[in-house]
């Protein structure tokens, strides 16, 4: 549960990052060189960071799911039952 929780802050953030420098230059009112050019680099540059780091998110939490997660006890099967009643000759004859 908590590192859902984490996840979606970190997603939140990681938007206004990637939104951040098209929000500068249109709070600015950078060049024409920059609008074209540098903006899109940037952002870029920010959401491809953004992606790789919410997999390394991703994967850690998976493992930290599998630590906690407790191994569930097996029923007996139905076969085994049946064998071992016929071994013993109980009501069987």
């Amino acid at each position: 549960m908590e590192s859902t929780l984490w996840l979606k802050i970190y997603r939140v953030l990681a938007i206004a990052i990637v939104a951040l420098p098209i929000i500068l230059n249109w709070l600015l009112e950078g060049s024409l060189l920059s609008s074209l050019l540098y903006v899109p680099i940037v952002s870029l540059a920010f959401g491809g960071l953004a992606i790789w780091l919410d997999r390394q998110l991703l994967k850690f939490a998976a493992t930290l799911t599998r630590r906690r997660a407790k191994p569930v006890a097996s029923a007996p099967k139905l076969s085994r039952l049946l064998n071992q009643n016929s071994k013993s000759n109980c009501c069987f004859y």
